[in-house]
């Protein structure tokens, strides 16, 4: 038996970059790793089926979000209502300033978790698998 590696960490640096970008003490740490799953959870559930990734960065005492996204106006809604809701409810949930950003992908069809879950709601429509793969 070989010795099994995470495919992502073999790419980071040359392909892929680090979801979370920040640097902490070792007691700050624990926090920062809990705060950031509290924030993609919330944002999964929120938005599910839209979101490609979420990138989490921590300049001077505030949370930078940059959710990538194919169709940008859903996350932030009419005149940007719902981006301020998520962004409250995220700094009640994190206890910090909480700014999102969204990023607009020009080509969802390249990308794999956008037709993932594309498919995956096709399938649980009750379309024919054999209809959707083609």
């Amino acid at each position: 038996m070989g010795q099994k590696t995470n495919p992502i960490a073999n790419r980071l640096g040359y392909i892929k970059g680090w979801a979370s970008n920040w640097f902490a003490s070792k007691q700050e740490i624990p926090d920062y790793i809990l705060d950031d799953y509290k924030i993609r959870t919330y944002l999964n559930k929120e938005l599910p089926k839209i979101i490609a990734k979420i990138v989490i960065e921590r300049p001077a005492k505030a949370i930078a979000v940059a959710v990538h996204t194919s169709s940008p106006s859903i996350v932030i809604g009419a005149g940007g209502k719902r981006v301020q809701a998520l962004s409250k409810e995220l700094k009640n949930r994190a206890g910090q300033e909480v700014r999102i950003s969204v990023v607009e992908i020009k080509t969802p069809e390249i990308n794999a978790q956008l037709v993932a879950n594309h498919i995956a709601r096709q399938i649980s429509g009750r379309m024919s698998p054999k209809r959707v793969i083609n």
